[in-house]
């Protein structure tokens, strides 16, 4: 299916898969062009992607600078939280292996391994699985590290006596990512049989210590998490799909295995159209008996509502027909999640300062002809900003609020709906 079928909203929107794909035709983009490309890829976090994926190829050499320098610095933040957590993930798992407990990496924590360029994948966590009879050894082990439990999630009942939760609540430490320990693979109650020879089959990652899961059943627990679990919904769902790409690429798969293993534990469809997504949006190749295994049938129609989630679900997406009108703006890079330190309040003080000022390097690419008087330009950042976003006030009217909903629940019902079929 084309990209243009699938990707029809926004033109901007069709630009973040084409350079996801290095496309040169990006060559030919005027600057505004690229402006846009550029806030896309912020909001949908895949910045750092964008730019592992276009530097080799020199097609940034004819974006403007400021775009440069904003998918340059995304990149760098990225990489260096992946420092950070591959940091914490081995001191983690070696602390957790001298009490005895297996520790398996995760998601990102793992799936980053698979990229060629540090920083690639961006991460927000690290997610871990231990045995569920070792749960309170474990909480008790990251505790003696310095871990604190999110007292807010402790607070809203995400505990082990939470029926329908699966990870004890999101534990910080100071200067590192937020840690959630998995009890279960399963979205609900306990382990399914299958769990079972995701331990037997785990291997050591990189680091020697931590366990990775073997390639098949990593592709089918990225696309379980992504369309089973969440229907595309996540913050970071593109960086799920570009996993999906990194798998297929990474060996040859056994397309009877996957599907053998797929339909135990009930994720055929959803890795069907995860591994087809794959393919049209970011260019993987697919191997054709891979697809038919599968057997994903109606997924031209099934897509599309995908990719609208895909692009509009995860943080403002699904508001963002509703802002003004501006020059595109250069979306601040996400602040740091974590506990800053122990003095809550600079911490906090932290936090609004890079939220809510663009950086410096920012404004003068922004208003060079302000010159040493650059600063000058955070009162004409926060007015454009403010316009911008004033649009949302029509959010005010129940008309706009249920016609917002209801778009995102007749997309999320459909998708659900026939991926629940067998």
């Amino acid at each position: 299916m084309r990209l243009d079928a699938l990707v029809h909203a926004d033109p901007w929107e069709r630009l973040l898969f084409a350079a996801l794909r290095a496309d040169r035709g990006l060559a030919k983009l005027d600057d505004r062009g690229w402006r846009g490309l550029c806030e896309v890829a912020l909001r949908t976090y895949s910045a750092p992607l964008v730019h592992a994926t276009l530097g080799p190829t020199g097609l940034l050499e004819v974006a403007p600078e400021e775009v440069v320098v904003r998918l340059a610095r995304a990149r760098a933040w990225s990489a260096e939280r992946w420092r950070v957590a591959a940091a914490q993930t081995e001191a983690i798992a070696r602390a957790l292996s001298g009490a005895g407990v297996p520790c398996l990496v995760l998601k990102g924590g793992h799936t980053g391994h698979l990229y060629a360029s540090v920083g690639a994948r961006a991460s927000g966590d690290l997610d871990l699985l231990v045995p569920h009879d070792q749960l309170r050894h474990t909480q008790r082990t990251l505790e003696a590290m310095g871990y604190v439990m999110d007292d807010a999630a402790v607070h809203a009942g995400h505990d082990l006596g939470h029926p329908g939760h699966r990870h004890l609540p999101a534990m910080r430490i100071p200067g590192g990512l937020p840690v959630e320990v998995h009890w279960t693979l399963a979205r609900r109650d306990g382990p399914p049989g299958w769990s079972e020879g995701v331990w037997d089959r785990a291997r050591p990652l990189p680091d020697g210590v931590a366990l990775g899961m073997e390639t098949v059943d990593l592709l089918l627990y990225t696309c379980k998490h992504l369309a089973s679990d969440h229907a595309f919904g996540t913050a970071n769902a593109i960086a799920g799909l570009a996993d999906v790409r990194e798998l297929l690429a990474a060996g040859s798969l056994d397309p009877a295995v996957v599907r053998a293993r797929a339909e135990s534990w009930g994720v055929r469809r959803a890795v069907g159209l995860c591994v087809y997504l794959a393919g049209e949006l970011l260019g993987a190749e697919v191997p054709a008996p891979l697809l038919a295994e599968l057997e994903a049938e109606g997924l031209d129609g099934i897509a599309q509502s995908a990719v609208w989630v895909l692009l509009h679900v995860g943080g403002l997406g699904a508001t963002r027909h509703l802002q003004l009108g501006t020059r595109p703006t250069l979306v601040p890079s996400p602040p740091t999640s974590a506990v800053g330190g122990r003095n809550k309040l600079r911490a906090l003080l932290r936090y609004v300062e890079r939220t809510g000022l663009p950086d410096p390097d920012d404004l003068r690419l922004e208003y060079p002809r302000l010159g040493r008087l650059h600063r000058l330009g955070y009162p004409l950042h926060w007015t454009r900003s403010l316009w911008k976003h004033a649009g949302l006030l029509r959010l005010v009217a129940p008309a706009t609020r249920n016609e917002v909903r209801a778009t995102i629940r007749r997309h999320d019902d459909t998708l659900r709906a026939w991926l629940a079929r067998p």
